[in-house]
């Protein structure tokens, strides 16, 4: 997708794109990352705004390991508790490609 993409273990938990850090949320730790200030990373698809469940790393948090860890251990609680997405193809069909660029 052409950023770098956090992962514990198979758990996809948060990316970097364009020197920012985005990490995962859900209903838990959403309302932290909005009360923040915090913007949810957004992208491109064939002319059309995609809004994905990774919110903007706070800048405070970024100051130390102490300040960040609460909202990494929350981002990891959240792709843990992400329900997988199903893969479905037709037999022999080739994965689509997508081309994805941020706003």
């Amino acid at each position: 997708f052409g950023g770098t993409g956090l992962y514990l273990g198979d758990k996809f938990f948060g990316l970097i794109w364009d020197d920012i850090f985005y990490l995962k949320a859900d209903d838990a730790n959403r309302p932290a990352f909005i009360a923040a200030g915090a913007r949810p990373f957004v992208y491109t698809q064939r002319g059309k705004a995609m809004q994905m469940s990774y919110y903007q790393v706070p800048e405070d948090a970024l100051d130390s390991a102490e300040e960040l860890r609460p909202w990494a251990l929350g981002a990891l609680a959240a792709a843990k508790s992400a329900r997988p997405k199903a893969v479905r193809r037709a037999a022999g069909a080739k994965p689509a490609r997508r081309r994805i660029t941020r706003n």
